[in-house]
């Protein structure tokens, strides 16, 4: 009789502390470890030690499987990176165990075996026909399997041991709930360089110079914004009035009658604004049917037509659409345009040259900014409203939120705040995603020392899983990072 089938009665026992998921995992994922016998063709070596072809395609096609789909050409390529890899950690790992003395006996191996739920029987214990034919499906034997299941538990003590090394001072547990407990709130400022570009003044003569010496980036500019700016189609500024025929119960002769009524009263001279909010039934009517400056393929075919017949200045026909009656009134139509490079040079220099110069104007002005608020004690409203800015407020967070909101995770930004009082003014303009931000110290709340044995338990315990999981991360790499690694297949190199 196996160790398994000896350990049948106890799998409703606590049994080891390792987790059963780390098994499910190695089932699913990794197949197998090495075999000796698997020679034909050497996908990577670790220390000496060969990762063949048998031991890549099993466990690439048990990581396929659970992709449920056929997969593209470069998801293959990825699966295939990802599984190698794998492969090479797990054994620079498992080598790691074997050269520090730690071994897996093969009642450990039982003990893990019979917890898989997978392997269970009616009876909801393990059961050994069970567990032989999903190896055979899965196209493995059980000596592949449990050795795979005794390389995964190698692995998981292996960590345990690293993890152990991990350990907290008091001064740190102290610290840690000092910053996790103090919350701020931040007042701050926003300085886009838009707000600037206007101020910049820019001679010809720097135009001129500029273009000469940037011919290229202007020319990549033109080209990056022709649609956009400089092959403009033909486009119309209309005002409408849409009375709906696709409601039910609507009857389209009485529609349309009124639709030629509110014609007439328009071409007689009344204002087609008004008329648009008394009778339109689109959501421009509020704006007195205005739609603005459209091109032409943004706009029914239909209205298209209405409004060249009418022409500017005019109102147009009554014009069935899809949603209704339309009628017109036909403020622009600017022909399609086409601006050439030459004809943009000068008006391209001046915005580059302004957006190099803008920056500059900004953190002038935050200077100013920053003198005014610590003078004043708060956000100087007249100043800002110069260039129609104003503060604004991060909300309440703690010194050890990863990020400050709305901010980011600046360093320099932590470093001013980290034991700032409430009013105080970071002292110099801060760069934050690419834009001046001034910033202040609105409100400060400390945290309560006497509360620190309280809280110590679950912050201690919290605290040491998340510097052992980092440390473990970092752990893992360098394991892999020291050992001797040769991979001769690199899926999609080019």
């Amino acid at each position: 009789m196996s160790v398994l089938e000896n350990l049948r009665k106890g799998t409703d026992s606590t049994g080891t502390r390792l987790l059963i998921g780390v098994v499910v995992a190695v089932f699913i994922f990794w197949g197998v470890g090495q075999n000796g016998n698997d020679k034909t063709y050497i996908y990577a070596s670790v220390n000496g030690q060969t990762i063949t072809d048998s031991d890549f395609r099993r466990a690439y096609s048990q990581q396929a499987r659970q992709a449920g789909r056929n997969l593209t050409e470069d998801e293959e390529k990825d699966l295939g990176n990802r599984v190698l890899t794998s492969l090479v950690e797990e054994e620079a790992l498992v080598q790691e165990a074997d050269r520090l003395g730690i071994s897996v006996s093969e009642e450990e191996v039982a003990r893990e075996v019979v917890k898989i739920p997978s392997f269970a029987g009616s009876d909801g214990k393990f059961d050994e026909k069970t567990y032989l034919r999903l190896l055979k499906s899965n196209g493995m034997s059980r000596g592949q399997f449990e050795l795979s299941v005794r390389r995964g538990l190698l692995v998981q003590k292996l960590a345990d041991f690293a993890s152990r090394s991990v350990a907290l001072s008091a001064a740190e547990l102290q610290a840690e709930y000092l910053k996790q407990e103090t919350t701020l709130e931040l007042a701050f400022v926003r300085l886009p360089t838009s707000a600037f570009l206007d101020d910049v003044v820019v001679s010809d003569a720097d135009r001129d110079a500029f273009l000469t010496q940037n011919a290229d980036r202007v020319k990549a500019r033109y080209d990056e914004s022709y649609d956009r700016f400089y092959n403009l189609p033909k486009r119309y500024q209309l005002r409408t009035i849409l009375l709906r025929t696709d409601l039910p119960g609507t009857e389209p002769a009485a529609v349309q009658a009124r639709a030629e009524a509110v014609r007439a009263e328009a071409r007689a001279g009344a204002d087609f604004a008004e008329l648009a909010k008394r009778w339109s039934e689109d959501l421009s009517a509020s704006t007195g049917g205005l739609l603005g400056l459209q091109a032409l393929d943004q706009i029914d075919a239909a209205l298209v037509a209405a409004a060249d017949a009418a022409g500017v200045g005019n109102v147009s026909q009554v014009t069935q659409t899809s949603r209704g009656l339309q009628i017109l009134f036909v403020e622009k139509i600017e022909d399609a345009k086409i601006t050439t490079l030459d004809e943009a040079k000068p008006e391209i220099a001046v915005a580059m040259l302004k957006e190099e110069r803008a920056p500059a104007l900004a953190e002038a002005f935050a200077a100013r900014l920053i003198e005014a608020w610590q003078a004043n004690g708060a956000a100087p409203t007249e100043l800002l409203a110069e260039k129609h800015l104003a503060a604004d407020t991060t909300g309440t967070f703690s010194l050890a939120d990863p990020e400050v909101p709305r901010l980011g995770n600046d360093a320099t930004l932590r470093q001013q705040i980290e034991k700032a009082p409430a009013g105080y003014v970071v002292p110099v303009p801060l760069k934050l995603k690419d834009t001046v931000f001034v910033v202040s110290v609105a409100s400060r709340t400390e945290a309560d020392p006497a509360r620190f044995e309280e809280a110590r338990t679950m912050l201690e315990g919290r605290l040491l899983a998340q510097r052992r999981s980092e440390f473990l991360e970092q752990w893992r790499s360098d394991v892999v990072a020291t050992a001797t690694i040769e991979r001769n297949e690199t899926f999609g190199a080019k």
